[in-house]
C-alpha cells in the first residue's frame, strides 16, 4: 500500500519534471539546416497565417512531398526519389518562412560480391530551389487576390 503512494508519487514528480523538457524541445529549431527563407509579401490586406500556410502545403504537395506534419505554424514534408530523401521543415509566421532540410543520399557499391550501401548528408538544392520558386509565386498570387 505504501509503495503505491510512493510510486504515484514519484509518477507525479517525474511528469512535472519532463513537461518542461518537452516543451523546450518543441520550441527548438528543426533538423537539419537553414535552406531558404521568404518573405511574405505585405499587402494592403495581410496574408493570413492560414493563407500562407495553405501556400506552403499546395507548393509542396504539387512537387509530390508526402506531409508528414500540419500544424498552422508548422509544416513537415518528405521526398524519397531516386536515392535521394530529405524532409523539409517549414517555419510559418505572418511575415515569413523558414525552410529547414535534412537530407541524404544513398549509395550502393560492390566489392567482392558483396553490395554495400552508404548514406551521405546532401542538401538537395535542385528540389529546395523548386520548392522556394512555387511557394513565392503561391504567395504573390494570395497576395493579389487578398487585395481584389
Amino acid at each position: 500500500m505504501m509503495s503505491q503512494k510512493i510510486r504515484a508519487m514519484l509518477v507525479a514528480i517525474s511528469v512535472g519534471l519532463l513537461l518542461p523538457i518537452s516543451q523546450a524541445h518543441a520550441d527548438e529549431t528543426p533538423a537539419g539546416e537553414l535552406a531558404f527563407s521568404i518573405d511574405v509579401p505585405q499587402s494592403q490586406s495581410q496574408l493570413t497565417i492560414q493563407e500562407i500556410h495553405n501556400v506552403v502545403v499546395m507548393a509542396s504537395m504539387g512537387r509530390t512531398w508526402t506531409v508528414k506534419e500540419d500544424r498552422a505554424d508548422r509544416v513537415v514534408v518528405y521526398l524519397n526519389h531516386r536515392g535521394s530523401e530529405a524532409t523539409v521543415t517549414y517555419l510559418i509566421s505572418d511575415k515569413s518562412i523558414q525552410a529547414y532540410c535534412e537530407g541524404y543520399r544513398t549509395y550502393s557499391t560492390m566489392a567482392g560480391g558483396v553490395k554495400t550501401e552508404s548514406r551521405v548528408s546532401v542538401q538537395p538544392k535542385g528540389w529546395l530551389s523548386n520548392l522556394q520558386k512555387d511557394i513565392t509565386a503561391g504567395l504573390q498570387r494570395a497576395a493579389y487576390l487578398a487585395k481584389k
